[in-house]
């Protein structure tokens, strides 16, 4: 599928620019990830936007109503430079759908779950490098998650550990540590990671009580 070949209508260009929600209701989602390897290149490439200055001052001024000066100064439009940020979180979901065909992105999708200080973006990051398929390696990755501040990241952390089948000794004590969160959706999503990779780890141990 070359760069000006279309899928049920549009490019994949169209499709990534086309993305409302991050989600697999979405209708450019789907068609992305049912696009498969031939879209990635141009996933990676969403998904590695990062906002400049000028898009961050324009969106200043903006939401302080100077409109006119947005245009004046040549600052990029707010609601395009939102649209790019939707595009990223719907093109890290499309690949999470994708599954394996997504492989390429993932050294893209770690350095974000790693570095972004965006907390959903590392979220969804997360989630894609689980749908596509974590290696072995990943499990430091996703230890790290379980001690990030926003819980919804460390639900990922304990999803991603629960996907690797050889797990190491520092994978199961970091989820059964994880098993003492405050959170109750840590909590459950590392009792189910155990479930899957060290059943025998559970037998002694209980999630805490919900608070």
């Amino acid at each position: 599928m070359g760069p000006g070949q279309s899928y049920n209508g549009k490019t994949v260009s169209d499709w990534i620019n086309s993305i409302q929600i991050s989600d697999a209701s979405d209708a450019a989602v789907t068609n992305l990830a049912g696009i498969g390897k031939k879209a990635v290149p141009l996933l990676i490439k969403a998904v590695e936007w990062k906002p400049t200055l000028r898009d961050k001052l324009g969106r200043f001024l903006w939401l302080r109503g100077y409109w006119a000066w947005v245009n004046r100064v040549g600052l990029n439009d707010p609601e395009q430079v939102r649209q790019k940020y939707i595009a990223k979180r719907g093109a890290m979901r499309a690949l999470d759908i994708m599954g394996s065909s997504g492989k390429e992105a993932l050294p893209t999708l770690r350095r974000i779950s790693r570095d972004d200080k965006d907390w959903g973006n590392r979220a969804w990051a997360l989630s894609a490098i689980i749908g596509i398929g974590p290696e072995r390696w990943d499990a430091g990755l996703f230890i790290e998650a379980l001690k990030d501040e926003w819980f919804i990241v460390r639900i990922q952390g304990a999803r991603g550990l629960g996907k690797i089948a050889t797990p190491a000794a520092e994978s199961i004590a970091a989820l059964k540590n994880s098993l003492q969160d405050p959170e109750e959706g840590v909590r459950k999503s590392a009792c189910e990671a155990l479930q899957k990779i060290d059943a025998r780890s559970l037998t002694d141990l209980r999630p805490a009580p919900a608070k």
